[in-house]
């Protein structure tokens, strides 16, 4: 399982629903604008559900999301303080048990 961090540059309503309508109980809410996603899908197609725009070969830009949406791989090696359910959370989708 790979845990992405979703990262918005104001709080999105929209990326909240897509959260709880693909990814239920595979997210960890952070922030207001950020999230940790565990899923065995490609950073691109954890964005494309997300609602975040994207650039089609052809030109044409899709997606709902008014604004930015940042997704990246968060790898095994992190650090930091912050509450220990966070720190559960990780643990247990790093080791596949999300």
């Amino acid at each position: 399982m790979t845990v992405y961090s979703v990262i918005t540059a104001k709080p999105q309503p929209l990326v909240e629903s897509l959260l709880n309508q693909h990814y239920a109980g595979q997210f960890f809410t952070y922030s207001p604008q950020t999230w940790l996603v565990a899923s065995k899908e490609t950073a691109v197609q954890v964005s494309a559900k997300l609602g975040a725009k994207q650039r089609l070969p052809d030109g044409s830009v899709v997606g709902e999301v008014d604004g930015y949406v940042f997704v990246t791989e968060l790898g095994p090696s992190y650090w930091g303080f912050a509450n220990t359910s966070l720190w559960n959370w990780l643990k247990e989708a790093h080791e596949g048990r999300i």
